[in-house]
């Protein structure tokens, strides 16, 4: 029985740099941001997201210039961003590690892909925790995304990753602007989805999930740190660094935020 909706691998893509080769820089995946409903239906407007961070790169060095994924009718395709995107990113408005760039609706992210569909894009989400399912510590959650920069070669599909929520409580009562997860997170996962597992039980006076949604977005793995003292001259020598196992996550709210800035900006326009 699939626990993720098929097309969500196809919604998540790989950023980078083409020159001879691909080259991989981060992960991105398809938005459907709701903004108004019409003669009964919720029309969208389509994103691509990533980390702040992993964007901003993009501008300062010109390191983001392509985008790798599976297009519908055409496999396996590598575009410039700005033919598939409008080419111009909108950051938090704050300093969540969030970064949106519309889709252009010629560009094959968009075409062919229906809004509506379920998993053809993230829009599926938990967007206020406290109301509805609120994700508690132990809940399980997949991480998509290309880590280590293992794109496929035939096709672009991401790898995905078991974990569980490790400590969300700070940011439930907003003491943090993101929370931790117990999963595996390497260089080149940043930017991509984080999707709670579903659950058909649930303890007495909370509610099963019923299907994968979109609780946040990948930043950064967390390290622990050693330093390696020198008994003669009580100054460190050497630093030693390993994976904790741990992960920081933007959750969705700032995704949704980040949003509805790029729609005002627009509109002001």
């Amino acid at each position: 029985m699939a626990l993720i909706p098929p097309g969500y691998l196809n919604a998540v893509v790989s950023l980078g740099t083409s020159g001879e080769s691909f080259q991989h820089i981060g992960t991105g995946f398809l938005y459907a941001h709701p903004l108004a409903e019409k003669q009964g239906q919720t029309l969208y407007r389509a994103y691509l997201v990533t980390n702040k961070h992993v964007a901003a790169n993009a501008i300062t060095a010109n390191a983001i210039t392509h985008v790798r994924f599976n297009d519908p009718e055409a496999g396996l395709t590598v575009m410039r961003i700005g033919s598939v995107g409008t080419g111009s990113w909108t950051f938090h408005p704050r300093s969540a590690d969030i970064a949106v760039m519309p889709l252009l609706e010629h560009s094959p992210l968009w075409k062919g892909r229906d809004l509506r569909e379920p998993g053809m894009y993230l829009g599926d989400v938990c967007t206020t925790f406290g109301e509805g399912v609120q994700p508690l510590e132990g809940e399980g959650v997949f991480v998509i995304g290309f880590p280590l920069g293992l794109v496929g070669d035939a096709r672009n599909y991401p790898i995905v990753r078991y974990g569980a929520i490790a400590r969300i409580q700070d940011w439930v009562r907003r003491h943090q602007d993101t929370f931790l997860i117990d999963a595996p997170a390497f260089p080149g996962n940043s930017g991509g989805p984080v999707v709670l597992k579903p659950e058909t039980t649930a303890l007495a006076g909370t509610r099963p999930i019923t299907h994968c949604l979109l609780v946040g977005v990948v930043s950064k793995q967390l390290r622990s740190r050693e330093v390696a003292v020198s008994e003669r001259t009580g100054e460190p020598r050497v630093v030693f660094q390993e994976d904790s196992g741990l992960a920081e996550v933007v959750p969705v709210e700032m995704v949704h935020e980040t949003a509805i800035k790029e729609v005002s900006d627009y509109e002001s326009q």
